[in-house]
């Protein structure tokens, strides 16, 4: 098999993976609830930063 098929088969696996795990740990009320500084980003902004690094 082609190493680079067999990478993009495992960077999709491992975001996948991730994925799911986040979508089942989503915080709950008390999170939402918190007083956030300013300079705290918004929520949508956390998932593609964290894959890209």
């Amino acid at each position: 098999m082609n190493k680079t098929i067999v990478y993009a088969v495992f960077v999709a696996a491992v975001l996948g993976l991730g994925f799911l795990i986040g979508y089942n740990n989503m915080p709950g009320e008390w999170y939402q609830s918190l007083a956030k500084p300013a300079f705290n980003p918004p929520n949508w902004i956390f998932a593609p930063v964290w894959s890209i690094l």
